[in-house]
């Protein structure tokens, strides 16, 4: 036919071959790859739309108080009743302050990773300190002993997120104490390996198996006595997985923060929130 046939030798059509195989090697990594994303943007989506539902219920709460004490109001200034209108006052102002409390966290939990401090050289024991300090009050109160190791590390972060993270956890360690008869809060550091792990450790009322993944994700973790989600320790989780960092909880269970006996020694049952980051 005139035509002339174009032969390949071994070695061109070797070549070939391994061009086409490599082509479909990276065509299947880039399938899996969109796989991945795709599970991961249903997994988020499925996210926001819990979120959006825990914030709804959130704010309505406050929102019905208001409401409601606002109604009281007008027919107690209707009696005349002043000392009524007062009370009605204060839980209108209450109910205010928590959905300020809530819209804050949200906006703070929104500028994470846009909003960023110079980093610095920080004590982890001093931060831990000075978040002591600002709960001292709930400390004294319930009379818990608190203890800060001199080896925690210095890491080099943003000192504003981390203060937050640090607060955070301790001020969760004092608030779920529990009826805890000799109640205890500790922070320290210990080598895991090559990694070095600080942690805040408590001896309170625990964490059941099921909730330890929970309470770090605001959307899906409440507590029903105080109609709280964990908005802290997600804003938390947050700022430590941006330092390159991990945090975790453990936990002999529900029930199981209090203060054991062991070997004759005072011992605690590990309810710990736990995290690492860069050193300096």
């Amino acid at each position: 036919n005139g035509r002339s046939k174009m032969t390949l030798s071994n070695d061109e059509l070797s070549a070939v071959k391994e061009s086409l195989q490599r082509e479909i090697s990276l065509r299947k990594q880039k399938e899996k790859e969109c796989e991945r994303l795709t599970l991961a943007l249903q997994a988020k989506t499925a996210e926001l739309e819990k979120c959006i539902y825990t914030i709804s219920h959130d704010l309505r709460s406050p929102l019905l108080t208001i409401a409601g004490f606002a109604n009281f109001m007008e027919i107690d200034a209707a009696d005349g009743n002043l000392v009524r209108v007062k009370s009605d006052a204060q839980h209108i102002q209450n109910a205010i302050d928590k959905m300020n409390n809530l819209l804050e966290k949200l906006l703070c939990l929104s500028r994470i990773g846009r909003v960023d401090n110079v980093p610095e050289a920080v004590s982890m024991e001093a931060l831990a300190r000075e978040a002591v300090v600002q709960v001292s009050g709930l400390i004294t109160k319930a009379g818990i002993r608190v203890e800060i190791h001199a080896d925690m590390p210095v890491v080099f972060v943003d000192k504003k997120r981390y203060f937050q993270v640090m607060h955070t956890l301790i001020d969760n360690a004092v608030r779920y104490m529990g009826s805890q008869p000799e109640p205890h809060v500790e922070t320290g550091a210990r080598i895991d390996g090559e990694e070095t792990i600080c942690y805040v450790r408590d001896n309170g009322i625990g964490i059941e198996l099921c909730n330890r993944d929970k309470i770090f994700n605001f959307c899906e973790m409440r507590n029903d006595k105080t109609g709280c989600s964990s908005m802290g320790l997600a804003v938390a989780k947050r700022i430590i997985e941006l330092h390159g960092g991990r945090i975790w909880v453990e936990s002999g269970g529900e029930g199981q923060g209090i203060l054991s006996k062991k070997h004759g020694k005072r011992s605690f049952i590990e309810a710990q929130i736990l995290m690492d980051t860069q050193f300096c």
